[in-house]
């Protein structure tokens, strides 16, 4: 009868120490997921910084080209006009010179 208390609590005591270690195989396994997870999260960061980044600078270029483009727009239009109104200057001129003499 010893010997089949003894032999159970030696089974019990082996199940014990597979329960221990399974337990410790599990949380060993979840570690490593936990930190691979983290470094998974971590590359997807950096590459969408770097997107974002890339982005950013194409956006800025094409800011700048639209304002650049806009600034020569603007700079054609007032030399049109300066040049319109450079031509009118004589004409404005005669006119101006035509009423004095008849003024007097």
């Amino acid at each position: 009868m010893k010997e089949v208390v003894d032999k159970i609590l030696k089974e019990e005591e082996q199940a014990r120490k597979l329960i221990e270690k399974t337990r410790l195989e599990v949380q060993d396994i979840i570690s490593n997921a936990q930190k691979d997870s983290q470094d998974i999260v971590e590359q997807d960061i950096i590459q969408l910084n770097a997107l974002i980044e890339g982005k950013r600078k194409d956006l800025e270029k094409e800011f700048i080209s639209e304002k650049e483009k806009i600034l020569r727009e603007t700079q054609e239009e007032l030399s049109a006009k300066r040049e319109s109104r450079n031509k009118d200057i004589p004409g404005i001129t005669q006119k101006i010179f035509s009423r004095i003499i008849k003024i007097d």
